[in-house]
Order: structure tokens, then C-alpha cells, then sequence
């Protein structure tokens, strides 16, 4: 009597087990987790994948929450999104609106500063480059910061290193208005102590 009690109570927490897993299995396979097709010029493919203008990366979706996060690299960074998911019209509206933001040209001011200025002359520089209307901020780059770069930048190819055989001190600059540009270009160039000025162009 004992042992078929005890095989029934087994059986019964078997039964428990296989169903609660089987619930647990359907729970699952009602949420999706994978895209397919064009959403907002960005082409999802159920294996996880994703392109965006030719660029490749990887994503996650989750039906339930109806999100989706996705990243790639371009330019050698990497750019992550998280948007909403319209599935009916197929868009991915939070994507739309931030990448109409990021997808700008980011203009930027880089002033070379003579060597033979002392470190007081720098600083002040920087403090009159600073009250210039339309300047966003300043970032000071040293000699051997400048240097560091270089070869880091170039490191695959010495070759233009070695061409390359005056490296100056600057200031980095950004800009409130990239409309101003020429203007503020124009009065820093007038600066004493500034050599030369140059334009930078950043694809964001």
C-alpha cells in the first residue's frame, strides 16, 4: 500500500513538472523575439542581424515590451539604439527621432599656437578664445598630446609619421552655431599667439 502511494505521488509531481513546463514553453513561444524586413531604413533579419546603410550589427527584440535594441559600427564607432517598434506601419519612431539629431556634420575649430609662447600666454589665449561669442567649449592639447595622437592614429602607416616632422600645441574648439564658423574662425585667427586655424569637419 505504501509503495503504491509513494508511485502515485510521483507520478502526480511528474505531472506538475511536465505541465508546468509545457505552460512555461507556450508563455514563451507567444513572444517573439526576432524582426524581419525594413523598419526606418533599418533592415532586421530573424537570425539577429541587421543592416543600416550598408552597415552590419546585431539586435534584440522583445514582443512584449515592443522594443528593440540594435547597434553597429560606422567610422570605427559604435552607435547603439533603443526604439519603440510600430509594427503595423513598420517604423521604429524613437529611432527616427534621434537619429535626426545625430545624423549631422559636426563642425569644429582647431587653433595651432605658436612655440614660442610661455605658459601664461596659452592660458590667456584660451581665456580670450573662451569669451569669443559662439564658443562652446575649449580643450587644450599639448605638444606630446598632439604627438600621442599622431602615432596613434597613424600607426598602421609610419610612413606618413615621418612626413609629418612639426607637430604644435592647440586648442580644440566647439561651436554653439556651426553657422558662425567663418566669423569665429576669423576673430581667433586674430588672436596674438595663433598661428594658424583650421576648420574640422566630424561625420557623426
Amino acid at each position: 500500500m505504501k509503495k503504491t502511494l509513494i508511485i502515485i505521488s510521483v507520478l502526480l509531481l511528474l505531472s506538475v513538472i511536465l505541465n508546468t513546463y509545457l505552460i512555461f514553453r507556450l508563455c514563451n513561444n507567444n513572444e517573439k523575439n526576432y524582426l524581419e524586413g525594413n523598419y526606418s531604413d533599418v533592415l532586421f533579419y530573424i537570425d539577429g542581424t541587421m543592416v543600416y546603410h550598408g552597415f552590419r550589427g546585431t539586435y534584440t527584440y522583445s514582443s512584449k515590451m515592443k522594443t528593440v535594441s540594435f547597434s553597429f559600427s560606422r567610422n570605427n564607432r559604435e552607435e547603439t539604439y533603443t526604439s519603440i517598434v510600430d509594427e503595423n506601419n513598420k517604423t521604429l519612431p524613437d529611432f527616427e527621432d534621434i537619429y535626426s539629431n545625430r545624423n549631422k556634420e559636426l563642425i569644429q575649430l582647431e587653433a595651432f599656437l605658436r612655440s614660442d609662447l610661455s605658459n601664461e600666454r596659452i592660458e590667456e589665449i584660451g581665456e580670450v578664445i573662451q569669451a569669443i561669442d559662439g564658443i562652446n567649449s575649449i580643450k587644450y592639447n599639448s605638444k606630446e598630446d598632439a604627438e600621442r595622437e599622431l602615432n596613434q592614429r597613424h600607426q598602421t602607416n609610419p610612413n606618413l609619421i615621418d612626413s609629418i616632422t612639426i607637430v604644435k600645441a592647440s586648442y580644440s574648439i566647439t561651436l554653439t552655431n556651426s553657422n558662425a564658423v567663418d566669423d569665429i574662425k576669423s576673430q581667433i585667427t586674430k588672436v596674438d599667439g595663433i598661428e594658424s586655424v583650421n576648420i574640422i569637419k566630424i561625420q557623426l
